[in-house]
């Protein structure tokens, strides 16, 4: 191939890759949010981790993939917590919302385990006691977030939502 044309198609292929790859880079979280169900297992089940869950103190099992994620939070609404931090009810997409309905049938009696985060780290924020089914979609986290973390979920996501009755 002659240097020019090996040069001219070197190119063009960067022109065209470059692009792609800082769209695939900006489709990356900055927020994390994962909501992970408490699994009977023990300590060799390779589909479960087990977490240390500050209220009450224990340590549970939970799966190692998120049950629910950010990518199926359609919206947010935060509000001050009794306990001086903040709560959010995220309002879920058609998939979240089957997703939850079926974990809330299926997963009653066990714990829903929320974390907060971004690419590097993540936070359990709070344990949720799943008590019973849930069809509407809304996925309520009562306390345990900080301002800062209000404020990045509020540039992430929309903050537009039907609230329960009562919230």
């Amino acid at each position: 191939m002659h240097p020019t044309l090996r040069f001219l198609a070197t190119t063009t292929f960067m022109l065209a890759v470059i692009p792609l790859t800082a769209a695939a880079a900006s489709r990356k979280p900055t927020c994390t949010v994962r909501f992970h169900v408490e699994v009977r297992a023990t300590a060799e089940d390779p589909f479960s981790i087990p977490v240390k869950v500050p209220d009450p103190p224990r340590q549970i099992f939970i799966e190692s993939s998120a049950s629910i994620s950010e990518r199926q939070v359609k919206a947010i609404h935060t509000f001050p917590a009794a306990d001086g931090s903040w709560g959010c009810l995220f309002q879920l997409d058609d998939s979240g919302r089957l997703t939850l309905a079926n974990l809330s049938s299926s997963s009653r009696d066990r714990s829903l385990v929320f974390y907060i985060g971004n690419q590097k780290i993540s936070r359990l924020v709070l344990e949720i006691l799943i008590n019973g089914p849930v069809s509407d979609g809304l996925l309520p986290v009562p306390r345990g977030l900080t301002p800062v973390e209000i404020e990045v979920l509020k540039t992430r996501f929309p903050v537009a939502i039907k609230s329960r009755s009562g919230q």
